[in-house]
């Protein structure tokens, strides 16, 4: 089994990715970024959880990078809600903090 991007590669597709933090300035960031692997593609970028669900319902990308303190829904409950939508997307969360990581133990891994 290869990584995320080899076996995108594989197929002849590029990884479509879904980018939701609620800091403009990180989330230029994270997307120049992405944009510099010739095999990612940043197909959307929003910032609060209810946009994320939305998007993400909307675009199906294969991958969101998804901030967890973010307003008007917070990244845990939208990752739930985008697991019961987008089964297929993967979700890799994004936090500064090591408060998120605590909160992310007790709603996944109970």
């Amino acid at each position: 089994m290869g990584t995320f991007q080899s076996v995108y590669k594989q197929r002849g597709s590029s990884v479509r990715i879904l980018v939701v933090e609620d800091h403009d300035q990180f989330r230029q960031f994270v997307c120049s970024t992405m944009k510099k692997g010739a095999e990612l593609n940043v197909v959307g970028e929003v910032s609060n959880g209810l946009e994320a669900v939305r998007k993400a319902e909307e675009l199906q990308p294969d991958l969101i990078l998804l901030d967890i303190g973010l307003p008007s829904l917070n990244g845990i409950e939208a990752a739930r809600r985008i697991c019961n939508l987008v089964p297929k997307s993967t979700i890799v969360f994004l936090s500064q903090d090591v408060l998120p990581q605590l909160e992310l133990e007790r709603a996944f891994f109970r």
